[in-house]
C-alpha cells in the first residue's frame, strides 16, 4: 500500500528509477536495485521495471524487491517479500543463491505485462433488452441499453463468452405480465429517455466483476384515453374498491334479510286478521246471581 501511495508521486518515482547519480559532482552513486543497474550485481536488469527500492533487514535473508511495471496506461506494482539475502564476500563480490527475489521478479515482469488488459463488458448503445410498454401513444415497446460503457481490468485467459450477464430491473417501475399470451417484462408510460430501469450485473464463476446501469434508449409518452381507462381499471381491480364491494355486499345481505323477515312477519299478521274475520262472536253466559241478589227485595 504504501508503494502504490509512492507510485503516486512522479517525482519520487523519477529519483527511485535512475541507475546512478553524482553526489556533489564528484562522487558517483549506483542504485542498489538491480533490475535498474548492474555495477555491482549482473543479470537482474529489467527495461521494464520502474523504480522502487530493494532491500533486506539482516545481512543474510529477509530480502525485499518492489518495483512497478507499466502497459496501456496502467501500473502494477510487484512485491517479494522475505526472500534469499544478497551475499558478500572478502573481495567485496555480491551475488545472490537461485530462487532469489530478483529471479522470481523476472517471471513476475513478463507475467503481469501480459496477463491483464482492459475488457469492454458492455458499450453504451448496445440493445440489452425490450421492453413492453402499456398505455404508450406511438410505440408498445422501449430498448434497454446500458448507461455507459463498462470496461473492467481482467486476466487476459478469461475468455468473454464465459462472464455471466443478469438482468435485474427496478421493481417499482417494470413488472412482469402477459401479451399475446406471453410472459414480458412491461413498463408504464411515460418514460423519459434515459430513465434508470434497472441494472445489469456480471460474473465469473461466481464471482462478482462489475455491474452498470440500464436505461430507456427512447421516451415514450403517454395515450391519453389508455392512461384514463387504465386508471378506471386499477381503481375498479383496487384494494379501496374490494372493501366498497364487500361493504356494499353486506349492506345488500341486511337489507334483503330485513326484506324477507318484514314479509315474513306483514304475512303473519295478515293471516292472523283473516282468522279473526271468519271466527263467530260468542254470546255471554249470564252468571248466577249471589246471595245478596236472591235475598234482596223486589220493587
Amino acid at each position: 500500500k504504501i508503494a502504490a501511495a509512492f507510485y503516486r508521486y512522479d517525482a519520487l518515482v523519477k529519483l527511485s528509477d535512475v541507475a546512478s547519480f553524482q553526489f556533489n559532482g564528484k562522487t558517483t552513486i549506483h542504485t542498489k536495485n538491480y533490475l535498474k543497474s548492474a555495477f555491482l550485481i549482473k543479470d537482474y536488469v529489467s527495461k521494464d521495471a520502474v523504480g522502487l527500492i530493494a532491500g533486506q533487514n539482516s545481512d543474510k535473508s529477509g530480502y525485499c524487491l518492489i518495483t512497478a511495471v507499466q502497459k496501456d496506461g496502467l501500473a502494477y506494482v510487484i512485491v517479494v517479500m522475505d526472500a534469499a539475502g544478497e551475499q558478500r564476500d572478502a573481495e567485496g563480490n555480491r551475488w545472490f543463491e537461485a530462487g532469489n527475489a530478483y529471479d522470481d521478479m523476472l517471471k513476475l515482469i513478463p507475467w503481469t505485462l501480459s496477463s491483464f488488459g482492459y475488457a469492454t463488458l458492455a458499450a453504451q448503445g448496445d440493445v440489452i433488452d425490450e421492453l413492453h410498454v402499456a398505455m404508450g401513444q406511438s410505440y408498445d415497446h422501449v430498448l434497454v441499453t446500458p448507461k455507459e460503457t463498462r470496461e473492467i481490468l481482467l486476466n487476459t485467459d478469461i475468455d468473454l463468452k464465459n462472464v455471466s450477464r443478469t438482468v435485474e430491473y427496478d421493481p417499482e417501475k417494470v413488472y412482469e405480465g402477459t401479451v399475446d399470451d406471453k410472459k414480458v417484462f412491461i413498463v408504464d408510460a411515460p418514460v423519459k429517455k434515459g430513465t434508470v430501469l434497472g441494472k445489469l450485473l456480471f460474473s465469473y464463476e461466481g464471482q462478482p466483476l462489475a455491474e452498470v446501469e440500464l436505461v430507456a434508449q427512447e421516451t415514450v409518452d403517454a395515450s391519453g384515453m389508455l392512461s384514463a381507462l387504465s386508471k378506471i381499471k386499477n381503481f375498479l381491480f383496487s384494494g379501496t374498491m374490494k372493501i366498497i364491494l364487500q361493504i356494499l355486499g353486506a349492506v345488500l345481505i341486511l337489507y334483503l334479510l330485513y326484506v324477507i323477515v318484514s314479509s315474513i312477519l306483514r304475512a303473519v299478521n295478515r293471516s292472523k286478521r283473516k282468522k279473526a274475520r271468519r271466527r263467530p262472536p260468542q254470546k255471554k253466559t249470564p252468571e248466577p246471581p249471589s246471595e245478596m241478589e236472591k235475598t234482596k227485595p223486589r220493587d
